[in-house]
């Protein structure tokens, strides 16, 4: 079983957890930066709502991130080309799997065993986007 979905909307980093002196005592909070893209992974996936993720998951995903408006000459690429600058991949899966996770179709992200991820700057004429695959393994052995 699988699942397949793009979502039309800037993809967004999970934030660090950041500490404030609140008089004698330290405040633990998370910035809710990312709370805009983890509604629309969700919307996303509220077609597969019924479904529940059980056993080792796959996940793939691709980010596409906007172009910097330096990057709109005539003599720059037209197509998209990798994206080496932040935010890192590593926080843009996190924050995509904690929706996934909020939204019920696995129970935790601890099942996920292989991710294949990669971010782009989008081409002139797109929209940033992502694209994201989960595969239930379900025990299928692929040899």
């Amino acid at each position: 079983m699988y699942i397949s979905i793009r979502i039309d909307e800037k993809p967004v980093a999970q934030p660090r957890v950041k500490a404030r002196r609140q008089g004698s005592f330290i405040r633990m909070y998370t910035p809710n930066n990312a709370d805009s893209w983890k509604k629309a992974v969700g919307d996303a996936l509220n077609g597969y709502k019924d479904i529940k993720m059980e056993g080792p998951i796959e996940l793939r995903a691709v980010f596409c991130l906007p172009r910097p408006q330096n990057l709109n000459r005539k003599r720059d690429p037209d197509d998209f080309f990798p994206h080496i600058r932040k935010p890192d991949l590593d926080n843009l899966i996190k924050s995509t799997m904690d929706a996934i996770t909020d939204k019920g179709i696995w129970g935790d992200d601890r099942q996920v065993w292989h991710i294949e991820a990669s971010k782009y700057v989008c081409g002139k004429k797109e929209e940033p986007y992502a694209k994201l695959i989960i595969i239930n393994k379900d025990n299928e052995r692929d040899i």
